[in-house]
């Protein structure tokens, strides 16, 4: 593993791949011959390999046993010369030519090779027995292959180029939780910036909006929304009553529905039971009224089951319900409709009641858009904090992966 020299430097983000490749060439020009070495003598041992395997598979038995055994052990080397052949290939078509080649296909070797133990042992356990000097010179040039792959390994270790590669994948996934980062960053301070900005507008918008009260028509427009505000109580003075006059009847001009046979009496009847100011409203020639003597007539002959006592308070409410208390009601209510309409027309034309409605219409806007960019900031920010938990974490792994691969203390600035 590479010294520190106790030099401390600051390095880049978009500098790191250069210093990794420039470092790099170095460690390469002062190891190819070594790889070199190691990839011919890899291609030796091979070699020798297969004429161990050659060996065995011309061998004689010498003992003499018994035909049974001879099928059996002879059958077990012809399997073990099947894996070993199809090993002596894969290890031919392995690149070794350079430190790049070298260094990924060393480890290839070492899997095939374990593939290899891992597939062959029985067969060669059984082959042995009668084929022992073969299986022991290819056990011999396996061993010499081993060893090549833990010096080789040791040789990649001690200058670092396992460490390159390492580092190289590392980069890739430290540089796009950084840049993730920054784009995170960017939408912080993006939703800061415009939550600013509209508090700014909004605040605007309050002192304009409370500066209207000091304008001369100001007071013109407040005694229009007071006289507005007394039209509306009115109004519902007016629904109170109506509903009085009907909640005391509704149960018998309920079944009372149920006897009538003209569609449209019902439907009337109905809009009565739902809401009496609405169906009054549009009953304008009162036709309830000629139904609700029609509904005391029923009481009278029994056709409706009432008691006596219940008689007598329907009798009185209906009664009350007259055409000059309900005209009077829609002549009340037609009245403060004009009233309201002047009303509605000189505050839709007074300056302030537009102005304000304006402001209202926009500081709706702006509350909106306020908790639109809250929401973002929060999400944005969560995010961020994720990926710090990555981040930093991962920057002091590779500030001190990058420092041993350097030879110096080396700190990563963005």
């Amino acid at each position: 593993m590479g010294k520190r020299s106790g030099i401390a430097v600051v390095i880049g983000l978009n500098q790191i791949n250069d210093e990794l490749n420039k470092h790099y060439e170095n460690v390469v020009s002062k190891i190819e011959k070594r790889i070199s070495n190691l990839e011919n003598l890899f291609s030796n041992y091979v070699d020798s390999l297969a004429q161990m395997a050659e060996q065995l598979r011309n061998a004689e038995i010498k003992l003499k046993i018994d035909e049974k055994t001879k099928s059996i052990v002879i059958s077990q080397r012809e399997n073990y010369l099947k894996h070993l052949n199809l090993l002596i290939e894969q290890l031919k078509s392995i690149k070794l030519s350079n430190v790049d080649e070298f260094a990924k296909g060393i480890f290839l070797v070492e899997t095939k090779l374990n593939a290899f133990f891992k597939s062959a042992v029985r067969s060669r356990e059984l082959a042995k027995h009668l084929f022992f000097d073969e299986i022991e010179g290819v056990d011999k040039a396996l061993n010499f292959i081993r060893r090549l792959i833990e010096n080789s390994k040791a040789v990649l270790e001690e200058n670092n180029v396992l460490l390159f590669y390492k580092l190289r994948e590392k980069y890739e996934a430290f540089k796009s939780v950084s840049t993730k980062r920054k784009e995170v960053a960017d939408l912080i301070l993006d939703a800061k910036k415009k939550l600013v900005e509209l508090g700014r507008e909004k605040e605007s918008l309050e002192h304009e909006l409370e500066a209207l009260k000091h304008d001369p028509k100001f007071s013109e427009f407040t005694l229009l929304q007071k006289e507005n505000d007394e039209l509306e109580y009115t109004i519902e003075r007016l629904k109170s009553k109506t509903l009085e006059l009907f909640s005391p009847i509704q149960r018998p001009l309920r079944k009372f529905s149920r006897i009538v046979s003209e569609k449209e009496d019902i439907k009337l009847i109905e809009a009565y039971l739902r809401g009496p100011f609405d169906a009054l409203i549009s009953d304008e020639k009162l036709r309830i009224l000629k139904l609700l003597a029609d509904l005391k007539r029923c009481v009278s002959i029994d056709q409706i089951d009432l008691k006596d006592k219940k008689k007598e308070t329907v009798f009185n409410n209906i009664e009350k319900i007259n055409f000059s208390v309900l005209n009077s009601i829609l002549e009340d209510y037609k009245s403060i409709c004009e009233k309201k309409t002047l009303v509605k027309k000189k505050l839709y034309n007074n300056q302030i009641t537009l102005r304000k409605k304006e402001i209202q219409y926009r500081l709706e806007y702006i509350d909106a858009k306020i908790r639109e960019e809250k929401e973002k900031l929060l999400r944005a920010e969560e995010r961020k904090k994720r990926l710090d938990e990555e981040f930093f974490p991962l920057k002091r792994e590779f500030e001190n992966d990058l420092g041993k691969f350097l030879g110096k203390e080396v700190t990563i600035s963005f």
